[in-house]
């Protein structure tokens, strides 16, 4: 009886001590969470106003990035060989070439809707035209005189390496502006012989590339988006008509005409952050071309985060608040589920970050310090069991050529589809890994170096039956050395690696005697 007694008081204490915990724990949050109440709205501004100048700069580096793009094309044109052959001697037969070369880049890149070569004249000596998906070259007759043009008279003005940019236009075709819109920005890069200047090469880039882009960056469950020029005519907008300076009918929709204290300040601020109405502005006055032109067009972003969405998260918070003390008897359950996620949070983070301690981010397959923990492995096991092991250190060809051409995006593809042609015809018991960049290996127990051989003429075959189908426009090719471990030798796996390396080496450099220096490519 004395024992029940004394069990019932105890447990009485635990329930009054649960109680008093949960009391002054509840009190201690409420006065939390008052404090982030009364602070909210505050906050909630704070961050969203770093939040859309955070946004500004990263559509700034965006667009930059895209016009170096452009930059780059228009290097590759200027040192091709079929163009300066054609400048050094204007014969037909090499404008033929020159013809046949623009069209082939052309074909390669959507993103232009023409690709032209014109003479000092502004007449037109080349012209490749893309309609859609259909590229053709425009025949003589269809050539037309550029000399009275903007951007001809402007292109004048050019240096050696200078290049022009114009502004953000609509294509006109037969003097209609063509439907639907297709804005383009012209860029004109003169070209000279060794003296002179002889020409100009001039790219209509498709706007909607960059203009799209923007526009699905853009969150707009939070914010909304303009992008102005410097006559404050909207080139993209959520909620006013575009292109007005093309139209007289919309020639009053402009910043200056429907917000006139917005256009104030941004015509004394490069940049800043306004509250008119129900809406806070972040403006800012980008150069889209600044780091890679010597003439640049300046455009002014807007984004506007209404006051809707801040008091939406305001409401949350007080409606949370009032929960809390509806429900402050669920209090304990609510930190039990707490403490549950963070568990959970933290277990599914610890299985990222080891899967990117393990795994090779672009091709899913195992890094170089996973590589070489297997390899030691396998060595031991060899040792140990007097079992054969063999290892091919791989070096992929052609990827500096591919990443120069097309991209490091397409670079990237052209490792992932190596990577998964390869892992195609190994055992499940092979050990695939990336060391880095183009360099990969291969683990193979119970295989001798003879089988090893076998295999990469597989390999070498699968790859050769890719490049006679033609799907890509450039070869599938890799230089491998095999070594197979030898028993009671004790290497390492850092020794195993170098001698296979140097195979490799030694495999590659006769690799280049056979094509390289035959066809002056770099791999």
């Amino acid at each position: 009886m004395i024992k029940k007694m004394g069990r019932y008081i105890e447990k009485k204490y635990y329930i009054i001590y649960s109680i008093i915990t949960f009391v002054l724990l509840e009190i201690i949050f409420l006065f939390i969470c008052f404090i982030l109440l009364d602070n909210n709205t505050k906050l909630d501004r704070n961050n969203l106003t770093k939040e859309l100048v955070k946004d500004i700069e990263q559509i700034e580096l965006n667009i930059s990035e895209k016009m170096e793009f452009v930059f780059k094309d228009l290097m590759y044109l200027k040192g091709n060989v079929y163009l300066n052959k054609y400048i050094l001697d204007e014969e037909n037969d090499k404008l033929k070439d020159l013809e046949k070369a623009l069209f082939i880049f052309s074909d390669l890149k959507p993103i232009y809707t023409k690709v032209r070569y014109l003479d000092l004249d502004g007449n037109e000596i080349i012209c490749i035209e893309r309609n859609d998906n259909n590229v053709e070259i425009l025949e003589k007759k269809y050539l037309e005189k550029k000399g009275g043009s903007k951007f001809y008279k402007e292109s004048l003005k050019l240096k050696r390496n200078q290049i022009y940019v114009g502004e953000i236009d609509l294509n006109v075709e037969n003097g209609e502006i063509e439907r639907p819109f297709k804005p383009i920005i012209r860029f004109v890069l003169p070209i000279y012989n060794e003296v002179n200047k002889v020409g100009y090469i001039i790219l209509n880039y498709n706007a909607n590339y960059l203009l799209n882009y923007i526009d699905l960056f853009i969150d707009k469950s939070k914010i909304s988006f303009d992008l102005v020029n410097l006559q404050g005519y909207y080139l993209i907008s959520e909620s006013h008509k575009t292109w007005g300076f093309l139209f007289d009918e919309l020639k009053n929709e402009r910043v200056q005409n429907i917000n006139p204290e917005l256009w104030e300040k941004i015509s004394l601020n490069k940049s800043g952050i306004s509250t008119i109405d129900d809406k806070v502005f972040v403006f800012d006055k980008i150069k889209p071309y600044e780091r890679i032109f010597h003439l640049k067009n300046d455009w002014y972003i807007l984004l506007k985060a209404k006051r809707a969405y801040m008091f939406e998260k305001q409401e949350k918070s007080i409606r949370l608040f009032y929960l809390m003390i509806i429900y402050s008897t669920t209090f304990c359950m609510i930190i039990a589920l707490f403490l549950e996620y963070i568990l959970e949070r933290n277990y599914r983070n610890n299985i990222v970050l080891k899967k990117m301690a393990e795994y090779d981010s672009l091709t899913g397959i195992y890094n170089r310090q996973m590589a070489i923990v297997f390899l030691e492995q396998f060595i031991k096991i060899a040792e140990r069991k007097k079992e054969h092991l063999s290892i091919v250190y791989i070096d992929v060809n052609w990827l500096k050529n591919v990443n120069d051409i097309y991209g490091h995006e397409e670079g990237d593809r052209f490792l992932i589809n190596i990577t998964k042609e390869i892992s195609a015809l190994i055992r499940k018991s092979d050990i695939f890994s990336r060391l880095g960049g183009d360099e990969f290996l291969l683990i193979l127990p119970n295989i001798k170096n003879k089988e090893a051989e076998l295999l990469m003429n597989r390999i070498d075959k699968r790859f050769n039956e890719i490049n006679v189908n033609g799907k890509y426009d450039y070869l599938y090719s890799i230089s491998y050395g095999i070594v197979e471990y030898s028993i009671g030798k004790l290497l390492s796996a850092n020794e195993m690696l170098a001698k296979a390396d140097k195979k490799m080496y030694d495999y590659k450099i006769e690799f280049k005697k056979k094509y390289i220096k035959k066809d002056n490519i770099t791999t």
